[in-house]
Formats: structure tokens, sequence, C-alpha cells
């Protein structure tokens, strides 16, 4: 079962558990609602994060919100498609956390980096 190879993955690494967060898109979440809950249900339990990713793109309701267990919503650009979709300055950091936003993404804040070169500075923190 593919859940338990995830799981024997993550377990066999030195990762903190409440480092890894898994996104799930908000339409796979939406279409298969059941399936997702137990799935992040079952992650959560043993200590990893979730986020919905693209929240608003979809089938989104704010309903589900209720009901999904995720511990950060990644609302989609489409919502602040005025402001910036991925953070490149400072100029576009600083207006979104004017108005309220607390985890960012895009070049000015990192630029993408092998995998090894992301353990080795987790390792650091």
């Amino acid at each position: 079962m593919m859940m338990d190879y995830i799981l024997d993955e993550l377990l066999a690494t030195e990762i903190p558990r409440d480092k890894i967060c898994f996104e799930v898109t908000e339409t796979a979440a939406v279409t298969s609602l059941t399936d997702a809950m137990e799935v992040i249900a079952e992650l959560k339990e043993r200590g990893f994060k979730f986020a919905l990713h693209d929240f608003g793109t979809g089938l989104s309701s704010y309903a589900y919100l209720k009901k999904m267990p995720v511990d950060y919503l990644k609302i989609d650009g489409a919502f602040i498609r005025g402001i910036a979709e991925y953070v490149e300055n400072e100029a576009i950091q600083q207006k979104l956390i004017d108005i309220g936003v607390d985890y960012m993404q895009g070049f000015h804040i990192e630029k993408p980096m092998p995998l090894d070169n992301l353990l080795k500075v987790v390792s650091l923190v």
C-alpha cells in the first residue's frame, strides 16, 4: 500500500516530522474528500503537517475547510493577482505582510535549490 511506503520512507529519515508538510491540492482533496481526510488524519497523527494548496481554484467551499484537518491554507495566486502571484521583491513581501499574509513563497524569499542543499540548510537550523 502506498501509505505504508510513505511512512516507511519518512520514518527512516532524521528530519523531525513536524518539519515535513505535505501539500494536497484543493481539487484532489474535494474530489475524494473521504479518502483525503483519512490520509491526512493518519499522517497528522504521526506528527506531519498538511497544507491545502491552490485553495479557491476548483470546487472550493468554505464548508470544506471545517472538515479538512489541514495546518495551512495556500491561497491561489488569483486572489492576489493585482499584487503578485509570487513574492519577487521586498515591496510585494511588505504589501502581503500589511494585509495579514503569514507565509509566502517566491524568489525574494528563497530561490529553488536541490534537495541535498536544502537538507544542509535545515540541519544548520
